[in-house]
């Protein structure tokens, strides 16, 4: 995953200052969605509360994450709104592209 994440897709993507950025953010998001749902997952409770608890931050995060990515592949900023295309990159920047970090 790292290898097409970082390489594959941020290197088509991307210019290299906007690459930092993004990899800057993506560890930083690591550790602070470890930190949350660690602190979720290892609060007390019965068993049962417990695994309802994990179910559901484990859907809501593949919610969240196949949103995002069904979204920012039909309608993200690259192509003309076409989406990813590895044969058509484009050079988005940060400065320039601004809404592509909220994205």
């Amino acid at each position: 995953f790292y290898t097409y994440n970082f390489n594959g897709f941020n290197g088509h993507q991307f210019n290299i200052r906007t690459r930092g950025l993004n990899s800057a953010i993506f560890w930083g998001a690591q550790m602070l969605a470890a930190w949350l749902y660690g602190g979720l997952l290892d609060r007390q409770g019965p068993p049962a509360a417990r695994a309802i608890r994990g179910m559901t931050l484990l859907v809501g995060a593949l919610v969240i994450s196949l949103g995002l990515a069904i979204w920012g592949n039909f309608h993200g900023p690259c192509n003309d709104g076409f989406g990813w295309d590895k044969a058509f990159p484009c050079q988005l920047d940060f400065e320039e592209d601004f809404p592509l970090v909220l994205w």
